[in-house]
């Protein structure tokens, strides 16, 4: 939001928790015995409808990377040659006068749980360098789908793992520690030594985290900020 109100850009944001982006049959999070969530497909078509309204310049969409489908039965994780028809389907129902650009690639640990930066620096390293994690293949995976499917429907794609990571990903970046929404239960699990150092900035005496929305407002950070 900041930086559209720098640029003078009108940003609006749609979204929906757990909802892949894609014209298919989904089940719910967490309920995979479940019925079609047609809470998702509600919200699909409302998309549909919203970005024909607003003609937006461009329209940047993120999304999740397993998906859980119903048809055809019996309920199964989606191929990938379901999700590329899927998010290419999507795509070609918004407007073609705007720009449209999938952010995906986003640095994820997946079930490396102890090089889940949170969990790891609750841990106590030695370094916050001891923390540092590789992206889950299933990342990987899902880049090479979107990828496929932003060609099939004229589409643009952004691959964030490189803004972050390169043979490995860093725990923390110039203070903000890498990781999904949901840091702040965790606060006060990281101990100071691990909160600063020349390995990611200067220390602070003492501090406290705060959550910072990115892209979509569908990831998060968590960050030291500095008291008096």
């Amino acid at each position: 939001m900041n930086l559209g109100y720098l640029a003078k850009w009108r940003i609006v944001t749609f979204r929906k928790a757990g909802c892949p982006t894609g014209l298919a049959d989904f089940v719910q999070p967490g309920k995979l015995t479940g019925s079609v969530w047609q809470d998702c497909g509600t919200f699909h078509q409302n998309l549909i409808e919203k970005m024909a309204a607003l003609k937006a310049a461009a329209i940047v969409i993120s999304s999740q990377t397993q998906w859980v489908l119903t048809t055809p039965a019996p309920n199964h994780v989606a191929t990938p040659a379901e999700m590329q028809a899927a998010l290419a389907g999507f795509i070609r129902e918004l407007p073609s006068s705007s720009k449209v650009v999938i952010l995906a690639g986003f640095p994820t640990p997946g079930n490396q749980m102890i090089a889940n930066p949170l969990t790891c620096l609750g841990r106590s390293p030695k370094a916050p360098s001891d923390c540092n994690f590789t992206e889950q293949p299933a990342v990987a995976a899902a880049n090479d789908v979107f990828t496929r499917a932003t060609a099939d429907a004229g589409a643009g794609f952004i691959d964030q793992g490189p803004w972050f990571c390169t043979t490995e990903c860093p725990s923390i970046i110039d203070g903000l520690i890498l990781l999904h929404q949901g840091c702040l239960p965790c606060q006060r699990e990281i101990p100071e030594h691990a909160r600063g150092g020349p390995a990611y900035g200067t220390r602070p005496s003492y501090g406290e985290l705060a959550t910072s929305s990115a892209v979509g407002a569908t990831r998060g950070a968590c960050r030291w900020s500095r008291t008096p």
